[in-house]
């Protein structure tokens, strides 16, 4: 996993915030099911 954190911080500035917005809303959803699960078990 380190690897793959240090292949990020060698991609160019554009490239890498592409990457991280995409692995942002991805963590945003995973959250947002999360949440919903939660809700709807009660």
């Amino acid at each position: 996993m380190l690897n793959r954190f240090n292949d990020i911080e060698k991609l160019d500035p554009e490239n890498k915030k592409r990457l991280l917005s995409v692995v942002d809303g991805f963590i945003q959803v995973l959250k947002f099911k999360n949440i919903a699960a939660f809700l709807r078990k009660d």
